[in-house]
C-alpha cells in the first residue's frame, strides 16, 4: 500500500512525544487530565514539541518546570518537604 512507511513512521513519532509527555506528569494512570498536559506544555513547550529525547534534555527540562513552579508557588517546597517526612 502507497505510504504505509510514512504513517508508520507517524505513529512511532506520535508514540514518542505521548511518551514524553506521559513520563513527564509522572506516568499518571487514566484517565488523563488534560488541564495537566497543558499545564506541563506550557511549562516547557520547547522540550515537548521537540523531537531530542536525550537524558540531559530531559534533566533541562525537568528542573525548568520545577523552577517555574517554585516560582509560580513558593510553598511547594515546603509541601514536598512535609511530604517526604
Amino acid at each position: 500500500m502507497f505510504g504505509t512507511g510514512v504513517k508508520d513512521r507517524n505513529a512511532i513519532d506520535i508514540d514518542k512525544q505521548v511518551n514524553k509527555i506521559l513520563r513527564g506528569l509522572g506516568n499518571p494512570s487514566p484517565p488523563l487530565r488534560l488541564a495537566d498536559v497543558r499545564e506541563l506544555l506550557r511549562l516547557d513547550l520547547g522540550y515537548y514539541s521537540a523531537t531530542d529525547t536525550g537524558l540531559l534534555r530531559e534533566t533541562v527540562s525537568r528542573l525548568m518546570v520545577a523552577g517555574k513552579q517554585v516560582l509560580a508557588r513558593p510553598s511547594i517546597l515546603w509541601d514536598a518537604i512535609e511530604s517526604e517526612i
